[in-house]
């Protein structure tokens, strides 16, 4: 019993850590292709 409480006293630590990294990850995709998408436009407004 008492180890299934240190169990998933663990896994509730863990949990968000995993999911934590993957909103920063995910955070970090949509703004490079968002930047990525407004530099495009600007070198083509650029260019024309």
């Amino acid at each position: 019993m008492c180890q299934e409480t240190n169990n998933l006293k663990l896994l509730m630590m863990f949990i968000p850590t995993v999911f934590r990294k993957c909103i920063i990850c995910y955070f970090i995709c949509t703004i490079s292709l968002s930047e990525r998408l407004k530099l495009a436009e600007y070198q083509h407004s650029f260019m024309a």
